[in-house]
């Protein structure tokens, strides 16, 4: 299916991370974002019906020189076709223009796999930000901890050893850890299902409509899935929602105590 344009959704604005794309592709490669001819736009300078008044033309005169340069750069780009994505649903957010530049099959359904912990960090880092748990926070893993199998993902934490809520949230998103995922579910939740249930109603608040959780992990499941489009709402909101979080995750260096 040829690539489409989408309708912009909302900007996330974390300093350097506002220039980031979220590419989101199932079946392939990811995409690196095109060049907005838009960005070729001089700051402050818009595109207005044609001056009547002495000042405006005595304005424009010298804005006029600039347009057609800048309408000429912009008809270039718009000109290049879009590329060949091997992905057979993906979706490319560009951050800093507000707005999803391309996609293909967005709302095909697929599995996420461990993207589904983008939505089990969200209910962490909203737990953190409203002090229902702190990183200093010690947690006891209950024995549920213990089926994560060994060709899982996993950060070797044991049953009914304590571990901090720190390092528990930094192997989740570092190692993508089966394990952590369960502690931090059960923490918040009580029970892993309890969770689950959580990430189900947070998925329609935030206006994800394709997606349906059966685990905190991905783990393979008919009634666990997703579509790139809705793992790219996630994505945006987490950086928008929880900054601190997401700038010190992942921006300034991984410190496990």
């Amino acid at each position: 299916m040829a690539p489409t344009f989408r309708e912009p959704i909302p900007r996330p604005s974390v300093g350097r991370f506002a220039d980031l794309p979220i590419p989101i592709a199932f079946g392939g490669s990811l995409l690196f974002p095109p060049i907005d001819p838009m960005r070729f736009v001089p700051s402050g300078l818009s595109v207005s019906p044609f001056p009547t008044s002495a000042v405006q033309r005595s304005a424009f005169k010298g804005r006029s020189r600039v347009l057609p340069a800048v309408l000429a750069a912009a008809s270039a780009f718009a000109q290049v076709p879009p590329p060949d994505i091997t992905a057979r649903s993906w979706v490319l957010v560009d951050a800093t223009s507000n707005q999803v530049l391309a996609s293909g099959n967005p709302d095909e359904r697929v599995e996420p796999a461990s993207l589904t912990k983008l939505m089990t960090a969200y209910l962490i880092f909203d737990a953190l930000k409203t002090k229902k748990i702190n990183m200093d926070q010690t947690v006891m893993p209950s024995e549920n901890v213990r089926r994560v199998k060994t060709d899982e993902s996993r950060m070797f934490i044991e049953a009914n050893k304590p571990v901090t809520v720190h390092n528990l949230v930094y192997g989740m998103i570092v190692q993508s850890s089966n394990d952590a995922a369960i502690a931090l579910a059960e923490l918040v939740g009580g029970t892993e299902s309890n969770f689950v249930a959580m990430m189900n109603a947070t998925a329609k608040r935030i206006g994800i409509t394709h997606t349906n959780y059966a685990d905190v992990n991905g783990m393979p499941d008919p009634n666990h899935y997703t579509t790139a489009g809705d793992l790219a709402v996630v994505s945006a909101r987490l950086i928008r929602d929880f900054p601190e979080y997401y700038k010190h995750l992942l921006g300034e260096g991984l410190h496990v105590q």
